[in-house]
């Protein structure tokens, strides 16, 4: 009876503690972290005890119109998905952006200058959007290296170049607002895009090494 008093206490004591140690995590991505197999669900496995809303999708953008399509741009979305995170956590814990491998993309080279300013204005929105309240912590993730161009198609040929360009620019922002960044590029090394399936999207194990690189910054 002793016993069973003792861990009947034990556990009112741990439940408070598991309940705030869980974080409520929204993932702003694209294709990366929308494949089954991507950056996001690996990361899930590291972190059982986190719930995710994985927003992300293929295509998705900084702040281009896409495929001609304006759902694949989150500056354009970004109070939809912030409305979306409200209501299905309640409260949000952080935010997670990995964005700006299809920024790079051919058809946005001689735009490649509006990118950052967007991608201030994207953090901006998150920002006022939590004035009155507590307000998560948002992380931006630089986008994983491309394969080099003889392995790539023509829509992302020279993304590496673009990627060279705007990844200080992004990172700039990111700081200058208050945002905490994680540079995977950088932690992954040169030869990460070695790790491409078709010279932009990554192996399982590309995409698990991203994951416990992200766990690891969190």
């Amino acid at each position: 009876m002793r016993n069973c008093r003792y861990n009947l206490l034990l556990m009112f004591v741990l439940i408070p503690f598991f309940v705030m140690s869980q974080q409520r995590i929204m993932v702003l991505g694209d294709s990366h972290g929308a494949a089954e197999k991507g950056w996001v669900n690996q990361l899930k496995k590291l972190r059982p005890d986190d719930r995710f809303l994985n927003l992300s999708l293929g295509g998705n953008t900084i702040g281009f119109r896409n495929l001609d399509r304006d759902t694949l741009n989150t500056l354009k979305n970004i109070h939809s998905y912030l409305e979306r995170g409200k209501k299905h956590f309640g409260k949000i814990d952080k935010i997670i952006i990995l964005l700006g491998t299809n920024d790079c993309k051919a058809v946005f080279k001689d735009s490649l200058h509006l990118v950052a300013h967007r991608f201030g204005c994207m953090i901006k929105s998150i920002q006022n959007e939590f004035m009155n309240a507590e307000k998560p912590q948002i992380v931006y993730i630089t986008p994983p290296l491309f394969a080099k161009d003889n392995e790539l198609t023509e829509k992302y040929k020279g993304g590496n170049s673009r990627l060279k360009i705007l990844m200080p620019q992004l990172l700039h922002m990111a700081k200058k607002q208050g945002v905490k960044c994680i540079q995977l590029n950088k932690k992954m090394g040169r030869r990460a895009g070695e790790m491409t399936t078709d010279g932009v999207h990554y192996s399982v194990e590309g995409y698990e090494l991203i994951a416990s690189i992200i766990n690891k910054y969190l």
